[in-house]
């Protein structure tokens, strides 16, 4: 169970990422027209909607195998909590 939200959080931190980018490719420096503005966000919300959609539920495929575990001995490690994206 643990490992399950460990990816989604990974996913969550992704898909932010992703969102920030776009978000900041919408917004440039130049004027831009309201209408194009107003379809490229629209255009993000629906993508972020189908990118929550998408995390919501892990297929066999996007689970990782191979992800080295934490180890508790090991200062350099450590379990990161992210609780707030799951509430």
């Amino acid at each position: 169970m643990e490992a399950k939200n460990i990816l989604r959080a990974i996913w969550v931190y992704a898909l932010l990422l992703g969102l920030l980018v776009l978000l900041n490719a919408c917004s440039a420096d130049e004027p831009a027209e309201e209408q194009a503005r107003a379809e490229c966000k629209a255009m993000l919300r629906a993508d972020l909607a189908r990118a929550i959609a998408d995390a919501a539920i892990a297929d066999e495929s996007e689970v990782s195998h191979t992800l080295m575990p934490i180890d508790p001995e090991d200062p350099r490690q450590e379990w990161i909590t992210l609780a707030f994206f799951f509430t």
